[in-house]
Parts: structure tokens; sequence; C-alpha cells
């Protein structure tokens, strides 16, 4: 009986190390946040996949649809100077329930055109590029909102889940589009993305006492040479971030790899249409297999205090998985790496995430997660007619062989200081 109860004793241990990716859960105002966030994520990719192939039927364009794509993003790239600014002057909680309003209308309009059944194309790009301004807003403002949510001890684990809420979006998301837009049509994709807003807009308002941060009281970060505090301040937070030798470093190289890493949908369908012949149900797969793993890399990949040396060997993890997958000979095996590969990308978010809000005074999170954010999606454009191009000249296995040496690059430039003392 002693051993048995040993056993279970030194098994207890590893369970919750496990499972420490979920601990955040146990907050409720993160709990509140992160239910919202997920249910919203899921309407948001329904929608854009609704407006894909809405905007393919109303034209017949792949033009149309470029075009209709570029106006959603446009605003994320646009406005960045202005979005950290507002998160880091007014309450992010009123900004996000503004947005959340501003986005549920927006899909709401978006339903009715669609219900018309001959929704006049200029509608639909004023109606998308409204909702893209409002999404310009949401993303760095739910990740400049963590820390009034959670502790500092909770936080790696609030962002894990953050992270890995928009893998189960990206999953579910388009899933759930296919089915409402065959059986009931494309206005019940939009419908939903209206009411999924109505529970963010809830759960915003009813969030419990958020938490005081330093903001109130700003804190400093570390500058390079002096070894002097460098204030936060005015402006759009550039220079401030290049005076932090973990902000600029983790910054740049996040905006190398949002710029040539960042474009797995490319990559993904090119590998399996080209290479392995495969049609658009092996893509979806491809798409789905990626994403259960990195929902998986959102649930484990926690630690306590997250350094410029971990970010680079999730650098390292990214890059080589990216290879190991152009690599891979045969579809079986390519499918078979696709997990580890999207537990990799939320283990680098993740981490790079948390490096960039340790390093940030609270007075300029709001701008810091602009720019973070600005990494991730605003540069994927300009890096999906480079990678594109590199598929088409070359082959899909050489995109994704420069794809995960940027990461092994990034990893490199990372490591290359020594971490800063405390």
């Amino acid at each position: 009986m002693a051993r048995t109860d040993g056993g279970t004793a030194s098994r207890a241990p590893r369970l919750r190390a496990a499972f420490a990716g979920t601990r955040a859960l146990r907050v409720p105002a993160f709990r509140a946040l992160f239910a919202a966030q997920i249910v919203s994520g899921v309407g948001t990719w329904s929608q854009n996949l609704a407006t894909s192939l809405l905007v393919l039927h109303l034209t017949g364009s792949a033009a149309a649809l470029g075009l209709v794509t570029a106006i959603q993003f446009a605003p994320m790239l646009v406005l960045w100077p202005v979005t950290g600014r507002v998160l880091d002057r007014f309450d992010v909680r009123r900004v996000l329930l503004t947005t959340g309003v501003a986005g549920g209308v927006t899909a709401l309009g978006l339903a009715a055109l669609a219900a018309t059944g001959h929704a006049p194309l200029w509608a639909v790009m004023v109606a998308v590029g409204l909702f893209g301004v409002a999404g310009a807003f949401d993303r760095p403002g739910v990740y400049t909102l963590l820390p009034r949510t959670v502790d500092e001890d909770h936080r790696p684990s609030a962002i894990g889940l953050v992270t890995a809420s928009n893998a189960v979006a990206r999953l579910g998301g388009p899933a759930l589009a296919g089915l409402l837009y065959a059986t009931v049509g494309p206005a019940a994709c939009f419908g939903f993305n209206a009411v999924s807003y109505v529970l963010v807009v809830v759960a915003l308002a009813l969030l419990p006492r958020l938490r005081a941060t330093a903001a109130d009281g700003p804190a400093t970060a570390p500058a390079e040479s002096s070894g002097e505090p460098t204030r936060p301040g005015g402006g759009l937070g550039l220079g401030y971030a290049w005076r932090s030798p973990d902000l600029r470093s983790a910054l740049l190289a996040n905006a190398l790899i949002g710029c040539l890493t960042f474009n797995f949908g490319v990559m993904l369908a090119a590998m399996v249409t080209f290479t392995y012949d495969g049609g658009s149900g092996t893509v979806g797969l491809a798409y789905s297999t990626d994403a259960v793993g990195a929902v998986l890399g959102g649930l484990f990949g926690v630690g306590a205090v997250v350094t410029r040396r971990r970010t680079a060997l999730a650098c390292v993890g990214l890059g080589a998985t990216i290879v190991a997958a152009g690599a891979a000979p045969t579809l079986v095996l390519f499918l078979a790496v696709l997990p580890v590969m999207g537990m990799a990308i939320t283990l680098y978010q993740s981490s790079v995430t948390a490096l960039v809000q340790q390093s940030s005074a609270p007075a300029m999170l709001g701008r810091m997660m602009t720019l973070l954010t600005l990494g991730w999606f605003g540069t994927t454009p300009i890096g999906a007619l480079l990678i594109g191009w590199i598929a088409d000249a070359l082959s899909p296995r050489a995109a994704m062989v420069v794809a995960g040496t940027t990461c092994l690059v990034c990893a490199a430039a990372l490591a290359l200081r020594k971490e800063r003392e405390p």
C-alpha cells in the first residue's frame, strides 16, 4: 500500500506540470475573457471563409477576392501608430467593448447584405474594411488586458491559452462556416459572428474587478549601455523598444519571422497540392493537424519566466520542424510532422509574447503589443509574395526551407547577447 501511495504521489507533480498551462482558468476574470475569445475567434474565422466564398460567388474573380482580403487587413498596417497609443492612454476594457460592438454591428450588416442574395461588392468592401478597423485593436488589446486579469504567476498560462484559443478558432471556424454555408447560406455565418460578439461584450462588461498594474505608476525598461532605466514616454514606442535589448531583439526577430515564416497558408497548400498531388480535402486535413498541435502547444508550453534564451530555443524548435516538414519524402510523413510544427508555432508565439510583456513598462504595453502583432500579421502579406515566388520558381520545399532557416537565423540573433542581469 505504501508503494502504491508513493507511486501516486510521485505521479502527481508530473500531472500538475503537464496541465500547468490551464492554471489561469482558475481566475474568474480570465476564464470569462478566454471563453469569449474562443467563441469570437470561431465566429471571425467562420466569417473570413464565408466572405471569401461570397465574393467569389458574386464576382467569380480571384482578383476581387484579393482586393477584399487586402482591405480587411490593411487597417492593421495603417492604424498601428494610433492603435498602441489608444491602448496605452485609454481604459483597455472600454476600447475592447467599443470594438466588440463595432465588430458585431459590422457582422450583422454583412449578414443583411448576404441575405439579399445580390449584395453589391462595394458594400461588402466597406463592411469588411470597418471590420478590419475593429480587428486592428482587438488582438493587441486582449494581450494588453491580460496583466489586469491575472497575476504574474498565472500570466504565462494566460498567454499560452489565449494563443491556443487562436488555434482552436482556426480549427473550428472554417469547419463551422463550411457547414453553415452549405446548409443555410452565407448570412448564417455572418450572423453567428455577430452573436459571438454579443458574448464578447457581455463578458467584458461583467468582468470582475480588474487588477491594478504599474501603469498607474509607470515602471521602467532597461537601457542597453548605461544601465540607466529607459522611461516610457509618448510617441509610437519605437525609440523605447530600440533602447531595450530584449525588446529590440524580440520585436526585430518577430517581424522577420512574421514576414518569411508565418505564411503557412501558402506553404501548406503548395506542399500538399504541388509536391504530393493532394486535393482540397488533404489541404484541409493539413490545416487541421497543424491546428491540433497548436492547441497542445498552448496547454503545455508554460514557464514561470521567459528569457531571451528560451525564446531563442522556441525559434530553433519552430525552424527545425518547418525544415523537417519541407523535407518529408511522403505525404504521410508530412502530415505526421505538422502537429509538432503546430505545437512549435504556439510555443514560439507564447514565448515571444511573454518576453515582450515582461520587458515592457506597463505604460508602454499597448504600443509594444501592437508592434508584436504588427510583426505577426502586418509583414505577412509582404513575405507571402516572396514565399509564393520561391515556391513557384524553385519548389514548395525550398520555400519551407527558407521559412525554417529564417527562424534559425533569428534564434542565433536572440542568443547572441548574454541575458540581461536583473
